[in-house]
């Protein structure tokens, strides 16, 4: 049973109002439509972990949203009524002004345009010229599409968060220690927003032994590291789930949110293979 939130009932009421308006009123994205936009922020406020990238390699961007409709759902829902209505919006100081180009792409296929709307937006928003993030499509897209650490935490510090910490590496020839992930999941007990900047190999159970030489992925720390001689545990946000286990379990279909009980070891030296540290901030 949900207890009440005050907040996000302001942000259904949001949501709700901008439904009830005119579809035709002040649609600055013109393949979105109003009805579809507002059921996928009325869900996402009531479940911020349905937030997923899908195929549009912006996981840096749903990383962040995720944070924020998590702890100011009125904020976020605020963002993607704004950016639908008036063609841009702020997350507090953070100002986001997508260009014409992607007002006009369509989402990728699958993916919820309230997503799209505003994760893109993000993105392209934040692009130089050269790497203007406007399609739905190829790998060159997925590589404008991904989120550096210093980008990230300069979106962190713009969106109002007062103490951001980037520990992280962009290469393994300056490898992460267990010691560097030891630091994130202290963080995040004493209730840091926490983000780990890792491969995806380690997300699956058929990859997650493999080494990787460049990252390529965010996640949103949801538990501790619980690190130990011959094994690492730990839950994330990705991908639409909000416990994502780590280890994977062997079957990938996993229930959000189930008793995390893998079936097989993660080791410390498994984990480095794909780590590459965390960027923390504080509100």
């Amino acid at each position: 049973m949900n207890m009440y939130n005050p907040r996000r009932d302001r942000a259904l009421s949001l949501v709700r109002e901008f439904l009830r308006r005119s579809p035709n009123t002040s649609s600055h994205f013109l393949c979105l439509q109003r009805d579809k936009v507002g059921a996928g922020l009325l869900e996402r406020v009531a479940t911020p972990h349905h937030i997923s990238q899908w195929p549009a390699g912006l996981c840096g961007p749903a990383a962040l949203l995720f944070d924020l409709a998590s702890g100011d759902p009125e904020c976020y829902a605020k963002f993607g009524i704004d950016l639908f209505e008036r063609g841009s919006a702020k997350i507090r100081k953070f100002e986001v002004k997508p260009n014409q180009a992607l007002k006009i792409a369509l989402a990728p296929s699958g993916m919820d345009q309230a997503d799209w709307l505003t994760m893109a937006s993000i993105r392209n928003s934040e692009n130089s010229p050269l790497f203007d993030y406007d399609a739905a499509s190829g790998n060159w897209n997925q590589f404008k599409g991904m989120t550096l650490p210093g980008e990230m935490a300069s979106w962190l510090k713009k969106a109002g968060y007062t103490v951001v910490k980037d520990e992280t590496s962009t290469t393994k020839f300056l490898a992460m220690s267990e010691q560097n992930a030891r630091d994130a999941s202290d963080k995040y007990d004493d209730d840091w927003v926490v983000f780990l900047f890792i491969n995806a190999q380690m997300l699956n159970f058929h990859t997650e032994h493999k080494s990787s030489v460049l990252p390529d992925h965010w996640v949103r720390l949801t538990s501790k590291i619980d690190i130990r001689p011959n094994s690492v545990k730990f839950k994330v946000y990705t991908w639409g789930k909000g416990s994502y286990q780590v280890p994977t379990p062997q079957s990938a279909d996993v229930p959000d949110g189930e008793k995390f009980q893998p079936n097989h070891d993660f080791t410390p030296e498994m984990f480095l293979k794909n780590y590459y540290g965390y960027v923390a901030a504080q509100l």
